[in-house]
């Protein structure tokens, strides 16, 4: 049987936990096929070749690929290199449009096989990128349930077999009413310099309003620490800055707060599942803002919201942050049982909603190695 080879890139932190999984799955249905990865540090573990780590150029948004132009060449000249010499049957790009569709370009030119699984946003942002997808890749594999109606409505095969982070987090049922509220400013460090500050603002506001019974919890990565540090210093008054801790293990404490401030992205996803009631805040430079308001044609930023078609998580958004309603709701969510219960049932919801099966990434894994052995 002759060795079949895959390459992957992901660029993306959450990506590159999906990833992470999916290598394990591969390995263990088709033990005989080597993976190459560009990635991070999840999946550098599970890969049989790990050419270098993506996820650590922390650059996304408009601008932030700009100030990292020539590594990103290097990188692209470093993947055509890669594909040349080690000639996979396919390769997988996940997420990460701006730099994965040059490696689909390279791939294509070379008669090498293309899949896209977790596929850019073109429901909510610039939709003629579908254009290069349908151009260069053989199948996406799409992780939201509307996604796969689109797609093929371009002419491109589709799979779906559900969301990847069902996989990671465990499905809570239940609230737990503590005195812990998380603080989720991001995993980017420019996107944490743009909202812990704003998220402080609201920390303070709270503890002099409503309560100093509450500690506040930022969730953050070790790396980060002395980031973390320096924007409390700065930004809380010293007489407050008790009521903060940093938590860069957030598996175990996370189950146990009450309520969470947060950016958006995955990490609203997971508060969903961990049954965390949230509000979403975003802060970012006007000039970004203003841009994002022309290309972006969504109604909401936090995939629940866009999942149900709802605001079923306020979103406060650069002018729009208002710390004194924000205060209230939280208020308002822990002190009535009513409002509560009426928004768990909306997180039910959402859950469902991602639930396709029991192991998305082994139903994922097996799609791409048949589709490999295919070729043979």
């Amino acid at each position: 049987m002759k060795e079949h080879k895959i390459l992957f890139v992901c660029g993306d932190r959450s990506a590159d936990n999906y990833l992470s999984l999916l290598l394990k799955n591969i390995k263990q249905i088709s033990p005989q096929t080597k993976t190459i990865v560009v990635a991070g540090e999840k999946s550098k573990s599970f890969a049989d070749s790990f050419v270098a780590d993506m996820v650590s150029y922390d650059a996304h948004g408009f601008f932030s690929p700009f100030t990292k132009f020539i590594k990103f060449v290097n990188l692209a000249k470093k993947i055509n290199d890669v594909i040349k010499k080690e000639q996979p049957s396919l390769v997988v790009l996940m997420d990460y449009y701006g730099f994965n569709i040059r490696v689909a370009k390279i791939a294509k030119k070379l008669g090498i096989k293309t899949i896209y699984y977790i596929t850019p946003q073109i429901w909510a942002s610039r939709k003629y990128r579908v254009k290069k997808i349908k151009k260069y890749i053989d199948f996406v594999i799409n992780i939201y349930p509307f996604e796969p109606q689109m797609f093929s409505s371009y002419g491109i095969k589709t799979f779906y077999f559900g969301h990847p982070i069902t996989d990671f987090i465990e499905d809570i049922q239940t609230y737990q009413k503590t005195n812990i509220i998380g603080i989720f400013p991001g995993s980017r460090k420019q996107v944490i310099k743009w909202n812990l500050p704003v998220m402080l603002k609201i920390v303070q506001n709270f503890i002099k309003i409503y309560s100093e019974q509450y500690m506040f919890v930022i969730f953050g990565f070790e790396k980060y620490k002395k980031v973390y540090e320096n924007i409390v210093k700065d930004n809380v008054e010293e007489s407050y800055q008790k009521y903060i801790q940093m938590n860069t293990q957030k598996d175990n404490l996370r189950k146990e707060i009450c309520f969470a401030v947060s950016v958006s992205g995955t990490v609203v996803l997971e508060n969903i599942f961990y049954n965390i009631p949230t509000v979403v805040v975003y802060n970012l430079p006007t000039l970004m803002y203003l841009l994002l308001k022309k290309i972006v044609y969504v109604k909401y930023i936090s995939l629940p919201n866009i999942l149900l078609g709802q605001e079923v998580i306020p979103e406060f958004i650069k002018d729009k942050i208002d710390f004194d309603k924000i205060c209230s709701y939280i208020v308002d969510i822990l002190n009535n049982k009513t409002k509560l219960e009426n928004l768990l049932a909306e997180y039910k919801k959402i859950k469902k909603l991602l639930y396709q099966n029991k192991n998305v990434s082994l139903s994922v894994a097996k799609k791409i190695v048949e589709y490999v052995y295919e070729q043979d």
